[in-house]
């Protein structure tokens, strides 16, 4: 799929309302009951502003971190949803892969491929 026509969330949003089945669509897009948690997480997203800083120097930024004694390149984990599998074919190995390439935390539940076979990609 080419996302490089995609400029914000909402482009993206809309690439994946016509190309998902409504299924699949509706249960990534949708809340919880009346949808009121979403609501207000959209609400306070969009009350956050970007501040863009041209021409500073970030050759010697890192997001690393330190969690109970491992480091970690992101500070922030992958955790496949129970669903995942809707949308990529053994979506959990692809998502396992991206977390053990960037060592990032990678939180292992609700999985469609067996645990052996996960296993295998992602230890040693």
């Amino acid at each position: 799929m080419n996302f490089k026509p995609a400029f914000n969330i909402e482009d993206l949003r809309r690439m994946a309302e016509r190309r998902l089945p409504c299924v699949a669509y509706d249960y990534l897009e949708g809340g919880a009951e009346e949808d009121a948690t979403l609501g207000e997480n959209r609400a306070v997203f969009g009350r956050i502003r970007l501040k863009p800083r041209t021409l500073v120097d970030v050759s010697r930024r890192s997001q690393q971190t330190t969690l109970f004694g491992d480091t970690f390149n992101m500070p922030f984990g992958i955790a496949p949803t129970g669903a995942a599998g809707l949308y990529c074919f053994e979506a959990d190995i692809a998502l396992a892969l991206l977390g053990c390439r960037s060592t990032c935390i990678l939180i292992r539940r609700g999985r469609l491929v067996g645990i052996e076979r996960f296993s295998d990609y992602v230890i040693g």
